[in-house]
């Protein structure tokens, strides 16, 4: 776990055992709501939201931003790619040195603009490391790539994938070895965790795949690994049901899963398994078996992450364009969030409404850009949370988001 540090300086010492000495306190950094972002990737201020060419500067549609330790990647499902910067930008409108899926920074095409191989990439919507390797959901290629070590150089290509028998193939798959528009992606110790969107399911590999097509241990949100209906094919979500999950979270024991068709966040106190095993708790519904949207600060609109640093659970809500914190993690269903990004209070979702009227800023869409204001409607909100820093795709305005701890 990381968290940021306040130091002496605040007075925040405790004893240590037996020395009679004293050590820091560490505590989270708090965030409050409607703050701003201090950095945006894409756009080369912070008011900024138009359209622009692929480059080393610019973001089509972006995923949430993935530390790995000084380095930075970015998914850029729009211009089929991943952003790779050698150090985290430190202002606006810096340029990525290097990226994945393309030759070179100003290329666009899915796969290249030819057929799907290692070093292709066709709608990338998350990125996750963990070992030394770094994980990729290729998410129109039906596939998530494991580099073995993770890439310095652009075009770098992947040692192998699963969700295919090969490096060659993107067909959408189901079963224990197949995958069905892959989205939220999580790896910890040596589980990968993937959300399988189109087979409605969260699939579970508990040792790092070795070989391309590797089956799957466990699943989630089906009874086996031969489900693939929404809600197991019922009207009503249950504690075991998904439908469309979009992101994950685990620390080796605990694990999170946005269940976006659903309007809520399945929690699991421990780590599943047994296939199609119930969750614990619910966040965005008053109990499992409902799934309407709300705008409120127990509610949910199509959430589409979630991240934690240990002590938060952090949910990046897509159509209520905001983010939700919860500075504990929660151990009930139906907690309220703390602390809300992109609005400023619980009960306003509209994008780009840095006035809080109610209505979008500029009149059309997307509307006028701010600091503090989203415009993820119709999109995908992703978050990443490590170091005191919250990180987060900001669809519809074509950037990505940085947010620090207070």
């Amino acid at each position: 776990m990381r968290r940021s540090v306040f130091v002496l300086a605040l007075g925040l010492l405790a004893a240590c055992g037996g020395g009679g000495g004293s050590e820091v306190i560490i505590v989270p950094a708090p965030f409050t709501s409607f703050q701003a972002a201090v950095i945006a990737i894409g756009q080369p201020d912070l008011t900024s939201n138009g359209v622009q060419a692929a480059a080393a500067n610019t973001v089509s549609e972006p995923g949430a931003p993935c530390p790995v330790g000084a380095r930075l990647f970015v998914p850029d499902p729009g211009f089929h790619r991943v952003l790779a910067y050698n150090a985290q930008p430190g202002a606006s409108g810096a340029s990525a040195d290097f990226v994945l899926g393309q030759a070179l920074l100003t290329d666009s095409a899915a796969n290249r603009g030819g057929a799907v191989a290692a070093n292709t990439l066709q709608s990338p919507w998350a990125v996750c490391t963990a070992g030394g390797r770094l994980f990729v959901s290729d998410t129109a290629n039906n596939r998530v790539l494991i580099f073995d070590a993770v890439p310095t150089t652009s075009g770098a290509a992947a040692n192998r994938c699963v969700g295919q028998a090969s490096l060659t193939s993107n067909t959408a798959g189901a079963g224990a070895t197949g995958l069905g528009s892959p989205r939220g992606i999580h790896a910890v110790g040596t589980k990968l965790i993937v959300c399988d969107f189109f087979n409605h399911r969260v699939m579970i590999w508990n040792t790092i795949p070795a070989a391309n097509g590797a089956a799957a241990d466990l699943v989630l949100g089906q009874a086996d690994a031969t489900g693939t209906l929404a809600n197991r094919g019922v009207a009503q979500p249950a504690a075991d049901s998904l439908a469309s999950p979009f992101g994950v979270w685990s620390d080796g024991t605990r694990l999170a899963v946005a269940d976006g068709g659903n309007n809520r966040v399945l929690l699991w106190n421990s780590f599943p398994t047994s296939n199609g095993q119930a969750a614990d708790h619910v966040l965005g519904q008053p109990s499992f078996t409902v799934n309407a949207p709300a705008t409120t600060a127990t509610g949910m609109r199509i959430p589409t992450d979630v991240t934690s640093d240990g002590t938060r659970l952090i949910v990046g809500d897509c159509e209520n364009n905001r983010i939700l914190i919860f500075d504990a993690y929660p151990v009930a269903s139906n907690t309220a969030a703390t602390t809300v990004l992109g609005q400023g209070v619980f009960t306003l979702g509209v994008a780009n409404d840095d006035n809080q009227d109610g209505a979008l800023d500029g009149g059309l869409f997307p509307g006028t850009a701010t600091a503090r204001t989203m415009n993820t409607t119709g999109g995908f909100s992703f978050v990443k949370f490590i170091g005191g820093r919250l990180y987060s795709g900001d669809y519809r305005n074509h950037r990505a988001l940085i947010y620090q701890g207070q």
